[in-house]
C-alpha cells in the first residue's frame, strides 16, 4: 500500500507525508472494478469527492468539483462578488460527475464514491458517442427524479430519472469555458441545466428566483463571465419545502440539517421584504418559536 500511496501523491500532485497520514481517514481505498482511492474530504489542494483509479496504464484522477458558496442576501452578494454574472438553474437532485475509466463509463457521487445504480441509469439514458469523441472529458451534472436512492424530488419533466448537465471538466480539474460546453451539449443533444443568461443586478436575479420558487424550483448557480466565481442562491419555497419535510422527522434530521436552513429563511424573510401577514403564514406552516 505505500508503494500505491507514494503513486497517489505524484498522480494528484499531493505530499506524500500529507495522504500517508490521512490514509483511512479523509482518503480511503475502495475496492470496485477499477480498484480506486476515494478523497472524502479535502487534502492539501486535492478537492473533496476527488476518485483515483487504478487502471491498466496506472492510475486515473477524476477530480472532485469544486464546492460552491451560498449567497444569502443576493443584492448584496451579487455586487460584492459580480459586475456581469450568468445564472443557470440549481436543480435539486444529487451532484454527479461521469467518466470513462478504463473503457467503461462511471457514475461518481460528490462525495467521491462509485454508484453502480446511478452509473446503470446514466448508461441507460445517455449518448453513448460523447465519450466515444471525448474520453478525456468528465461531464459534471444533476441526477433528479424519483427513481434513485438519495432524493425525493421530482420535476414535470423527469419524473423519474434524469441527468442534467451543469459543467464538463478536464481531467485537470479545470472547467470548460461556457461557449465551448454549450457548443458540446448541443452538438451531442445532451440533457443540461437552464440558462437564463447574462445578469447585471442582484434584484433581477431575486425577481427570477421569486419566479422559480412559484414555480416549485429550486434556485440559481451564478458564474462570473470569466467563470472563476460561482455562488448559489435558492428560493424560499425551497428552504421551507426542506424545512416542511425536517420537522416531520425532527429525530432523523439533525441540526446541522435544520439551522443553517433556519438562518437562511430569516435572510430571505429580510431580503424579499416580507409583509406581517406572509410571516404569520410561513410560521403557521413551519412553526412558531
Amino acid at each position: 500500500m505505500e508503494e500505491l500511496l507514494k503513486q497517489l501523491s505524484k498522480c494528484v500532485n499531493a505530499e506524500y507525508e500529507k495522504i500517508r497520514s490521512e490514509f483511512g481517514k479523509s482518503v480511503q481505498y475502495v475496492e470496485h472494478e477499477p480498484n480506486y482511492f476515494r478523497f472524502k474530504s479535502r487534502v492539501g489542494n486535492v478537492n473533496e469527492g476527488t476518485a483515483v483509479f487504478l487502471t491498466k496504464n496506472g492510475m486515473d484522477a477524476i477530480y472532485g468539483y469544486h464546492s460552491i458558496p451560498r449567497a444569502l442576501v443576493i443584492s448584496t452578494a451579487f455586487k460584492n462578488y459580480f459586475k456581469e454574472a450568468y445564472a443557470e438553474e440549481k436543480m435539486n437532485g444529487y451532484n454527479v460527475r461521469t467518466a470513462v475509466v478504463d473503457d467503461k463509463l462511471v457514475a461518481i457521487t460528490r462525495k467521491g464514491l462509485v454508484c453502480p445504480y446511478t452509473t446503470m441509469r446514466i448508461e441507460s439514458v445517455f449518448n453513448e458517442r460523447f465519450f466515444k469523441d471525448h474520453a478525456e472529458l468528465v461531464l459534471c451534472g444533476e441526477v433528479v427524479g424519483l427513481q434513485n436512492p438519495y432524493q425525493e424530488k421530482s420535476y414535470p419533466e423527469e419524473r423519474d430519472f434524469g441527468y442534467y448537465v451543469f459543467d464538463i471538466m478536464k481531467r485537470d480539474g479545470s472547467l470548460l469555458k461556457r461557449d465551448e460546453k454549450h457548443k458540446l451539449i448541443k452538438k451531442y443533444g445532451l440533457k443540461s441545466v437552464r440558462d437564463f443568461g447574462k445578469f447585471k443586478d442582484g434584484k433581477k436575479v431575486l425577481s427570477l428566483v421569486r419566479k422559480l420558487g412559484k414555480q416549485g424550483r429550486e434556485g440559481v448557480v451564478l458564474k462570473s463571465i470569466d467563470g472563476r466565481t460561482t455562488l448559489k442562491y435558492t428560493s424560499n419555497e425551497s428552504t421551507n419545502e426542506d424545512l416542511r419535510y425536517a420537522f416531520s422527522f425532527y429525530e432523523d434530521y439533525g441540526n446541522a440539517f435544520i439551522y443553517p436552513r433556519l438562518v437562511r429563511e430569516a435572510f430571505q424573510a429580510y431580503e424579499m421584504r416580507l409583509t406581517k401577514k406572509e410571516l404569520e403564514k410561513e410560521a403557521s406552516e413551519l412553526g412558531r418559536s
